[in-house]
């Protein structure tokens, strides 16, 4: 498999896509483009952390219940 080129994109950090679609909406003039790509993505990322919580709260209800 070969590595990524240097010039290749960089995974965000958490709440970076957030951050950057804010960055971009506050420009005079704003790309609105660029700015709903990162919302998209930070929607996405949300979505992603909630139903992270909702597994693990529906794993301790069920270990809750087996007592």
């Amino acid at each position: 498999m070969s590595s990524l080129p240097d010039d290749a994109p960089q995974p965000l950090d958490h709440g970076e896509a957030y951050q950057r679609c804010m960055r971009e909406l506050r420009k005079p003039y704003p790309d609105y483009t660029c700015a709903q790509l990162y919302a998209t993505l930070s929607m996405e990322e949300t979505l992603r952390d909630v139903v992270a919580q909702v597994a693990e709260l529906a794993r301790q209800i069920t270990l809750a219940s087996r007592c």
